[in-house]
């Protein structure tokens, strides 16, 4: 039975269907625990005897719920007993925007307050005559700023003054004395040095669990460029710029699988494979995790991988490629018959790696898939700002989950913010099966 089918059997049995002409039907709305009242359709009948309705749904040429449950209707009459009235076991959210609100203001100054506290090491910018230039923290502070907001130029310079007046701009207290304005911001997108300021960032934030941190998750992820050509433009492999020639970036990440941070990411042209960027993402880390064991789908199973894994003594949750062969003495078959006898412990290894597809889509759906920036350097930054800012939000749900988890590089105003947040980020409504009551009036703040 197919959903459409589904529907239609919910449709004929719980709303009234009551001719209104000849070859003429109207199915009559019904109360609803949800909404007040279901729109009416009519539904017709041609001298061909096709069906029509006019729900959004209907084409010419198909069908809908609302006419299958038409066509039941004629063939089996009334259901038995009546129509009834369907429960529906949806988990309803009490609509408390009040209190949504308020926790994701705390939640948003929370996150500025570490990423101000991970720039304040950044050396200050020589300043001359004239206005002073915009500070590289100030600069790598606004970048993660604007993709954290996901706003427009107009609308973020709104959030860029309240930043301005609240002191989180070094430039507040230095001689400008006005908010950067959105040029300078746009240009930060291609400043080198903020790029590398945001790097830094990254792996300040990894630092923090360090000692927490010895199963990885590896992954990548395509994000949209406005570069797309249009599908009748010619584009040369040979002579078309990168930014035409890969209309894609990718973002590979590795993540820990306890806390959910990402420790290290490489951002390259949307048709990189995956394995090649394993070494770069596995060395810089080696030497700080005491790595114990990867998980990675099959992008990741070579033979150059398995012998890495295998001289550093790491386990490679890796699943094999159906095509490989058990039978020879290779490293690979060596490690397809191990897989098929795998025990509990290591299978619960290889489900880790939905972690960092998860990181993938918490940076998607927090932020956007899609970028503005045009160049190739913009769109690095830009990506590397959404990481930070991901791994910057995962640090305020530890801070509140776990009272022992501390964060080395905050300072005193970023812990008093952060404070606040125990009691309001994670403490949100939570689903019930009760109703709403009718009504738009919003509930008092809590």
């Amino acid at each position: 039975m197919t959903s459409r089918q589904r529907k239609a059997w919910v449709t004929y049995f719980g709303r009234m269907i009551v001719a209104i002409g000849p070859d003429q039907w109207a199915i009559r709305p019904r109360k609803s625990k949800y909404k007040e009242m279901h729109e009416t359709y009519v539904i017709r009948r041609d001298g061909n005897g096709v069906f029509f309705c006019s729900c959004p749904g209907f084409t010419k040429g198909t069908t809908c719920k609302h006419v299958e449950a038409l066509e039941k209707h004629l063939e089996l009459g009334p259901p038995k007993g009546g129509y009834q009235e369907l429960a529906d076991d949806r988990l309803m959210y009490p609509q408390d925007w009040r209190r949504r609100a308020a926790a994701d203001r705390i939640m948003e100054r929370a996150v500025h307050e570490i990423l101000r506290s991970a720039f304040k090491k950044v050396a200050p910018r020589k300043t001359g005559f004239g206005r002073p230039p915009l500070q590289i923290a100030d600069a790598a502070l606004l970048v993660c700023s604007r993709v954290y907001s996901s706003k427009s130029g107009a609308d973020s310079q709104c959030d860029v003054q309240r930043m301005f007046e609240d002191g989180l701009l070094v430039t507040r207290n230095g001689r400008d004395p006005k908010a950067p304005c959105e040029s300078k911001i746009t240009k930060s997108f291609r400043d080198p040095q903020v790029t590398k300021t945001i790097r830094d960032a990254l792996r300040e934030t990894a630092k923090t669990v360090e000692e927490r941190e010895s199963i990885f998750a590896a992954d990548g992820a395509e994000f949209n460029t406005p570069n797309r050509p249009e599908p009748d433009e010619a584009v040369s492999e040979d002579s078309a710029p990168p930014e035409l020639r890969y209309p894609t970036i990718k973002a590979h990440v590795i993540v820990g699988t306890r806390t959910k941070i990402c420790v290290g990411v490489e951002i390259t042209p949307g048709k990189t494979h995956d394995s090649t960027q394993f070494w770069n993402l596995v060395e810089p880390i080696r030497g700080r995790f005491r790595i114990k064991a990867i998980a990675a789908d099959k992008a990741y199973f070579s033979t150059e991988i398995l012998r890495y894994c295998e001289r550093h003594g790491i386990y490679a949750a890796i699943p094999p490629k159906i095509n490989t062969g058990k039978g020879n003495d290779s490293i690979l078959a060596a490690h397809a018959r191990a897989w098929s006898e795998r025990t509990e412990e290591e299978k619960n290894l290889y489900g880790l790696r939905q972690i960092s597809e998860a990181f993938h889509s918490i940076v998607k759906r927090r932020m956007s898939e899609n970028l503005r920036s045009r160049s190739r350097r913009a769109q690095v930054c830009e990506l590397l700002a959404m990481t930070l800012v991901a791994n910057a939000i995962r640090l305020v749900y530890l801070y509140v989950e776990d009272p022992s988890f501390e964060i080395g590089f905050l300072d005193a105003r970023a812990r008093s913010v952060l404070e606040p947040a125990r009691e309001s980020v994670l403490h949100l409504p939570v689903p019930s099966k009760e109703p709403k009551a009718p009504g738009r009036d919003l509930p008092e703040a809590a």
